[in-house]
């Protein structure tokens, strides 16, 4: 654990060392842009689009969904408390793993497996990735800034989002193929 908190203090010192009301404010916005709000968002704006509706939109609210769901188990499981420092935001769950970093890997990792899946355009399929990519570790970097999580938080969010990712996206293409055959079936 000395190791862990270790890390946590560095990188948490690293983050505030050029605090400041103007960087306290676009971390706000940053951070809400990670938000359960602006995911649901997101995704209304697939579903109001034919093609995404089509191609995205239920297999990235499935992904989202799951990584809410096992958010909520791993951190009862874990139970481990906010930091103790300086917070800029109110939050009032347990700290392990972070909910923003999971879900918001779980959001766009899916957008970007299924950019590269359906679209023939590379230059729109590496805009996409590299905006999926700044946007994640801006909402992680803005979490451990505001003082609501710890790095580790952080990590532990993207791992586990990641767990989710792959599984939906390995399995969910079986479990539709197999809908559909036993639709056909009966």
């Amino acid at each position: 654990m000395g190791l862990i908190n270790n890390f946590d203090s560095a990188v948490y010192s690293a983050c505030v060392r050029y605090m400041s009301p103007t960087l306290t404010t676009i971390m706000k916005l940053i951070t809400d842009i990670g938000s359960g709000y602006f995911i649901i968002f997101v995704y209304l704006v697939l579903l109001i689009i034919p093609w995404t509706r089509k191609n995205y939109a239920l297999r990235v609210i499935t992904c989202v969904i799951f990584a809410m769901g096992l958010n909520f188990i791993l951190k009862n499981i874990f139970q481990r408390p906010r930091p103790d420092i300086l917070r800029l935001v109110a939050e009032t769950d347990y700290s392990f793993p972070s909910g923003h970093a999971m879900n918001n890997i779980a959001l766009y990792a899916s957008i970007v497996l299924i950019s590269w899946e359906k679209l023939k355009n590379k230059t729109a399929k590496i805009l996409i990735t590299c905006a999926s990519i700044i946007l994640i570790c801006l909402i992680g970097f803005s979490r451990v800034y505001l003082g609501v999580h710890y790095a580790s938080d952080i990590i532990g969010g993207w791992v586990f989002g990641w767990i989710v990712v792959f599984l939906a996206h390995r399995y969910a293409p079986r479990i539709h193929r197999l809908n559909r055959f036993t639709r056909i079936k009966n």
